[in-house]
């Protein structure tokens, strides 16, 4: 994601001179297109002003839709500003409204996730609010920056949990459903949301980890699997996940089996 820093006093400032000269240009074009009719004169140049007002008034509804996610995103601190000249505060600023909106639902999401992991009421059901959301690269690599390897392998026995499923709107499948299209994006080195060979190496430790969530103890992998399974191939698991995750979880399984026949392994 790329950002372009904007201080915000001058933000608001844009602002405000944006809506100020689209009102003077609206008022402009009714003074003048009511003295060119007076004189009996052609319209076309004061129409040409107010479809140019319009347009200015679209561009200060843009920018304030801008400045509403900027401010929530800084009254989350999602993202750190720092000083800048004469009191400011230079805050870096998403280049896109969709890039800014994905960035505040995946933090909220990742906050709603660990809430829920740490057991907290109601978290899961905050969680199943941005299942739709599994398809925007920035809502992913967010989640997954903010969840880690470690809850992401933690979430799915928090959802169970949680979730008992006799609503269908409640039922954890839904939310696996959106962690398994993030997961499949964030491991895919072909994919905007992609963590990074740090980031499958990671998920492959915490999958031969012990977890503990609620007095419930299993497998990372166990975990995973059900992360996997309800995956409905849109987007699949990539060539390197599989290479690097799937190949583990083949030398897992031969290893688990050696020791179970009382052979040791290398």
């Amino acid at each position: 994601m790329s950002f372009t820093g904007v201080k915000l006093p001058e933000f608001d400032m844009l602002i405000s001179k944006h809506a100020a000269a689209a009102q003077r240009l609206d008022d402009l074009a009714a003074r003048l297109h009511g003295e060119l009719e007076l004189a009996g004169l052609d319209t076309t140049p004061a129409v040409r002003i107010r479809k140019l007002a319009k347009e200015v008034s679209g561009e200060v509804s843009d920018l304030r839709r801008r400045q509403q996610l900027v401010r929530d995103l800084e009254r989350r601190e999602i993202i750190m500003g720092w000083p800048g000249g004469g009191g400011s505060t230079l805050l870096p600023m998403p280049d896109t409204l969709g890039a800014a909106r994905g960035l505040l639902d995946g933090t909220l999401a990742a906050d709603a996730a660990t809430e829920a992991i740490a057991g907290t009421p109601g978290a899961a059901h905050r969680l199943l609010g941005f299942a739709g959301k599994g398809a925007d690269p920035d809502f992913a690599q967010v989640l997954l920056t903010r969840l880690g390897a470690k809850g992401v392998t933690e979430l799915p026995a928090a959802l169970s949990l949680q979730l008992d499923g006799r609503q269908q709107d409640e039922r954890p499948e839904k939310a696996m459903r959106m962690l398994a299209a993030v997961l499949a994006r964030g491991t895919d080195p072909d994919n905007r949301a992609f963590m990074g060979e740090s980031f499958l190496t990671e998920l492959i430790k915490q999958a031969r980890a012990e977890h503990r969530v609620h007095d419930v103890t299993y497998l990372g992998y166990q975990a995973q699997a059900l992360i996997w399974q309800a995956s409905n191939g849109k987007p699949p698991f990539s060539a390197r996940f599989m290479q690097v995750v799937g190949q583990d979880v083949i030398d897992h399984l031969q290893s688990v089996s050696l020791q179970v026949r009382g052979i040791e392994t290398p």
